[in-house]
């Protein structure tokens, strides 16, 4: 009897210490601080490293032609010399294709299946004489890392001959490696993460609460900030940041990491200067962002030290705009 009421003491002590665990949790998690510290974890742990995970994937595809399996540069060869690209300009005909059932998402890709389809490839081509003057041979191998498809997929082009045998075709299909679409990363962005603080902002700023304002964009600021910082790297002692490559290896112009975290700062800026007459808090912290950021990174790399100064750009044209009307008033 004892030893049965013992070991009901004992449950009952594990059941209200583990009730008492889960609630002391819960009532930590809905505080407010708690919250803002989950979702700046989400953003570096989750979302930022599925990003640069999957910009250095595309980045590597990309260039992998040239520097990887050494073919010649698309701008540098002659024009009847064979190209290998993995980017698709538009042209060529399917030679490789592969029906995806449902959703899916390419996850990754087996460069060196590829290497040596294309290797085959160029030596056939390289040897053939049959090729007209004004025709460019052209294999191209189409998907895009990420990118979600359905349905027939082309896996790979060619242009002005020659085709791939069936053994090229077999290695293509393999190569590509594709994956459920609701077993992939979550579909968060570190842009609109920051895009959502900054909706606190402008809704704070909408409905004259200018001290929960100037509030949100402290937070903000910080979560900028801790992006930046948890972007850093040393390679060969020479500091680093993944922030300053592209977002995307397919886009065009400075799609870094760092300029798509500069946007949720313009439509603030527009605020506070609309709203300078009534208070000048946001305005004030605004204009302190640039030294802020350049007093929280090391000096290199320079390009974000530099980028940074774009706030303040941008705050002295909405100044600009603002002054011109009052001066028409």
């Amino acid at each position: 009897m004892a030893a049965f009421l013992s070991a009901n003491g004992c449950w009952l002590f594990f059941n209200v210490y583990l009730t008492g665990f889960f609630l002391t949790r819960t009532v930590r998690f809905i505080q407010e601080d708690e919250q803002r510290h989950v979702f700046t974890r989400i953003a570096v742990d989750v979302a930022l490293r599925s990003e640069l995970t999957a910009s250095v994937k595309q980045h590597i595809l990309v260039n992998a032609p040239q520097v990887d399996w050494h073919f010649p540069a698309y701008k540098a060869s002659g024009p009847q010399s064979p190209k290998v690209l993995t980017v698709s300009l538009g042209g060529g005909t399917a030679a490789v294709s592969r029906d995806v059932k449902g959703s899916k998402f390419l996850h990754d890709i087996h460069l060196h299946l590829l290497s040596l389809v294309a290797r085959r490839w160029y030596r056939r081509t390289a040897a053939s004489r049959s090729t007209p003057i004004n025709e460019t041979p052209t294999l191209t191998f189409a998907p895009r890392i990420g990118a979600e498809t359905s349905g027939a997929e082309v896996l790979c082009t060619i242009e002005n001959r020659p085709p791939l045998n069936r053994i090229e075709r077999a290695l293509v299909r393999s190569a590509f490696v594709y994956r459920s679409s609701r077993n992939g990363s979550l579909s968060l962005s570190t842009r609109k993460m920051l895009e959502e603080l900054a909706g606190e902002v402008e809704s704070a700023v909408e409905q004259e609460r200018f001290s929960v304002a100037d509030e949100r964009f402290k937070e903000v600021l910080q979560l900028h900030k801790t992006l930046l910082l948890a972007s850093a790297a040393d390679t060969d002692d020479v500091s680093g940041n993944a922030a300053t490559i592209g977002s995307s290896a397919y886009s065009w112009g400075d799609s870094s990491f760092n300029m798509e975290w500069l946007r949720p700062y313009r439509d603030i800026a527009r605020l506070a200067v609309n709203h300078f007459d009534d208070d000048a808090r946001l305005f004030n912290r605004v204009s302190y962002v640039p030294a802020s950021i350049v007093g929280t990174l090391p000096p290199r790399p320079e390009k974000l030290l530099i980028d940074a100064q774009l706030i303040g750009k941008n705050l002295a044209y909405r100044l600009a705009e603002w002054w011109i009307r009052k001066a028409r008033r």
